[in-house]
């Protein structure tokens, strides 16, 4: 008898604590809980923008919550169907690349469609939607679902979001070279710039380098600004752009006006000019 007993209040217990543990478990979510957080109705969209030559673009949707996360809603066209794809906010821009601030849900590649809320970094530190809206990061899907693979969108948040002004300049080839393409130079909302090199006759066996010249093509000038170099397998180069060499700060209005040119030379024999154009008052 005294057995028995035993057992059973064994068993009253461990039944009046599942509840408990459940509750536990489930009532009380944290990042990205069963619970949808109620929104505040503020809300922010940015631009996701193309990588190379993938036509991979949309919008991502930041959304304040009563409870001081931030849902970050990301809709991407032409992704890839049946994939998965990685999706990570980074520090600093898309150009110059930086380290993973937070980790954000995968994205299905057949619908286009990710959505997380959060409401620390991945280090823990706290983070509301205010911080947000003046962080120093970009947005990057990756082809994988392994984030450091190939990028094929990203997108500016906050100080270096696009504002949508642009100017595009003709790059022509040099003697005999096939290398042909534009340079895009578009502005950011603090007033930097990013520049974008498309180049079509490069070659995956090399990568030319990108530079800015002082004064027009037919005159004689220094290196003012080093560009990223163009990865020759897919003929695209992107910088962002906020001081010259010798570090005087220039912004995109700066750029837009500047006396000088772009040059694309070879990476072995950087004598050896490929294409050139015109850029800010020369064009």
């Amino acid at each position: 008898m005294g057995t028995k007993a035993s057992f059973s209040v064994s068993k009253i217990v461990l039944f009046g604590l599942f509840p408990i543990l459940s509750f536990l478990q489930w009532g009380c979510s944290g990042d990205d809980g069963d619970t949808p957080p109620e929104p505040t109705g503020k809300s922010i969209s940015y631009p996701m923008n193309k990588v190379d030559d993938l036509n991979i673009f949309g919008q991502a949707k930041f959304i304040e919550n009563q409870d001081n996360s931030t849902t970050v809603e990301i809709t991407l066209q032409n992704t890839f169907t049946g994939e998965k794809h990685g999706v990570v906010l980074r520090r600093n821009t898309g150009a110059e690349g930086g380290g993973i601030a937070r980790t954000l849900n995968t994205m299905d590649g057949t619908t286009g469609k990710s959505s997380t809320t959060f409401s620390t970094l991945d280090n823990g530190q706290g983070i509301t939607y205010t911080d947000l809206l003046t962080f120093d990061g970009y947005l990057n899907v990756t082809r994988t679902d392994n984030v450091h693979g190939e990028d094929i969108s990203q997108g500016g948040i906050g100080p270096n979001k696009l504002t949508g002004k642009s100017k595009e300049y003709g790059v022509t080839p040099v003697g005999n070279s096939p290398i042909v393409g534009k340079a895009i130079i578009s502005e950011r909302v603090n007033g930097t710039s990013l520049i974008v090199i498309t180049l079509a006759g490069t070659t995956a066996q090399s990568n030319p380098k990108a530079y800015i010249y002082e004064k027009a093509i037919d005159s004689l000038g220094n290196i003012a600004i080093d560009l990223s170099d163009v990865q020759g397998d897919k003929g695209y180069s992107a910088t962002q752009v906020e001081a010259l060499n010798n570090g005087q700060g220039l912004t995109y209005d700066d750029l837009i006006d500047f006396d000088g040119h772009i040059k694309i030379v070879d990476s072995a024999d950087e004598t050896l000019v490929l294409a050139q154009g015109n850029i800010g008052v020369n064009n």
